[in-house]
């Protein structure tokens, strides 16, 4: 499944943005967003990216521009633009700055706590 786009206008009010989000990461068990600098493609979701192979097919991601929700972006101790956070059920799993660590691993990571 390609990822979901979340936007916001400067106007939008961060308690509201943060509610968006949250209800956004408690959508589905695991769910990934990505908080991005630009439109441009990337490792997550472009063309090619993980976002669209089979193997995560059960897994939701999102899109976020991280100069538009900052504040919000914040409450969740994301500091960085094209920080990937990962969830299980709304409780955050780990984050992946620079891929370090690999996507990947923390979303075996939110499914391996969802198995137990």
């Amino acid at each position: 499944m390609p990822s979901t786009w979340i936007e916001f206008d400067s106007y939008t009010d961060p308690s509201e943005q943060w509610r968006v989000l949250e209800d956004f990461t408690c959508s589905n068990p695991v769910v990934v967003i990505e908080y991005r600098s630009s439109d441009r493609e990337s490792y997550l979701c472009g063309r090619h990216a993980i976002a669209h192979w089979n193997q995560y097919s059960d897994i939701v991601f999102g899109t976020v521009h991280y100069r538009e929700v900052r504040p919000a972006a914040a409450r969740e101790q994301v500091m960085n633009a094209n920080t990937i956070v990962v969830y299980a059920y709304g409780i955050q799993v780990g984050q992946s700055y620079k891929d370090r660590p690999p996507p990947e691993s923390l979303i075996e990571q939110a499914r391996m706590l969802l198995a137990e």
